[in-house]
C-alpha cells in the first residue's frame, strides 16, 4: 500500500471514531431528553392532580394556598417544559453532528475501497506484464534455440 493509502487508512480510522464519539453523544442526548419529558408528564400528572382536587374544600384560605400552588406548580411545569425544548434542540444538534460524521465516515470508506481496489488493478497489470514479458522471452529463446 503506498503511503497516501496509509494515510487515508489513519485518516478513516479516525473520522470512524468520530463517527462513533457523535453516536454516543447522540445516545446520551436522546436519553436526557427522554428523562426530561419524563419529568414534564410526570409534573403535568401532578398539575391535573391537585387541580381536580382544588375546590374540594371551601375554606377561602385553603383555596389561596392552594391557587398559590398551582401557580408555583404551573411555574415550575413551565420551565420544565422549556426545559425539554432546550434539550430538544441538543438533541438535534447531536444528531446533524453524527448524521454529518457518518457520512464522511462513509465517504472516507469509499474512498479507501477505491484506492485499494485500484492498487490491485495496479497490481494485477504489472503481474501480467511481468507474465507476458516471461512468456515473450521463453518464446524468443525457444525460437532462437530451435534455429
Amino acid at each position: 500500500m503506498s503511503g497516501q493509502g496509509r494515510n487515508l487508512d489513519v485518516v478513516a480510522r479516525l473520522k470512524g471514531a468520530a463517527e462513533r464519539e457523535a453516536a454516543a453523544a447522540l445516545q446520551a442526548a436522546e436519553q436526557r431528553l427522554s428523562e426530561e419529558e419524563a419529568r414534564l408528564e410526570a409534573m403535568r400528572a401532578m398539575v391535573e392532580e391537585y387541580q381536580r382536587g382544588t375546590f374540594a374544600s371551601g375554606r377561602p384560605q385553603q383555596l389561596r394556598e392552594t391557587r398559590n400552588f398551582l401557580q408555583q406548580l404551573q411555574s415550575g411545569l413551565d420551565a420544565q417544559a422549556a426545559a425539554v425544548e432546550r434539550q430538544r434542540r441538543v438533541t438535534e444538534a447531536a444528531r446533524a453532528q453524527w448524521i454529518s460524521a457518518r457520512l464522511q465516515r462513509d465517504a472516507l470508506d469509499r474512498l479507501v475501497e477505491e484506492r485499494e481496489a485500484d492498487d490491485l488493478r495496479r497490481r494485477d497489470r504489472i503481474e501480467q506484464k511481468q507474465t507476458d514479458d516471461r512468456a515473450s522471452y521463453m518464446r524468443e529463446r525457444f525460437a532462437s534455440t530451435a534455429r
